[in-house]
């Protein structure tokens, strides 16, 4: 599972000022990214 104490670390890093997903947010974006509109997926 996505770490999002490492997305807000990057996130601060890379893109200073920008608006952050919330820890629900990140997570419910992490599941459809693995699982949501390609159909299946090995990995």
């Amino acid at each position: 599972m996505p770490d999002y104490e490492r997305y807000l670390t990057h996130a601060a890093a890379r893109h200073p000022g920008a608006p952050v997903l919330t820890r629900s947010d990140f997570f419910v974006q992490a599941i459809e990214r693995k699982y949501g509109k390609g159909g299946a997926r090995c990995c």
